[in-house]
């Protein structure tokens, strides 16, 4: 949200419990300037970065260790910012 104007942006996150598809979903949203329109395709790509002193790692990982886990990252812009999205599914009970 650097550079978001007016200030302080707004940063929401949230945490949803899907049981029909046996999932939970986190979505975090801000009300920056939202990802460039040509970036979004690569964002997730080791290295990219539009950060001066970035490395380009952190959401290549992210999605990594998600996918491990079966579950799933992306990102869209949105009327004003940008959402970033995981679905991860649910441990299912075990009866004893």
């Amino acid at each position: 949200m650097d550079g978001c104007d007016p200030k302080p942006g707004k940063l929401k996150i949230r945490t949803f419990k899907d049981a029909d598809s046996g999932t939970a979903r986190l979505a975090v949203t801000d009300s920056g300037r939202g990802i460039p329109v040509d970036k979004l395709t690569t964002i997730f790509e080791a290295f990219f970065t539009t950060k001066a002193q970035g490395t380009g790692l952190g959401l290549p990982i992210a999605r990594t260790i998600i996918q491990t886990y079966g579950g799933k990252i992306w990102a869209e812009n949105r009327l004003r910012g940008a959402a970033f999205y995981v679905t991860l599914p649910l441990e299912k009970a075990i009866t004893v």
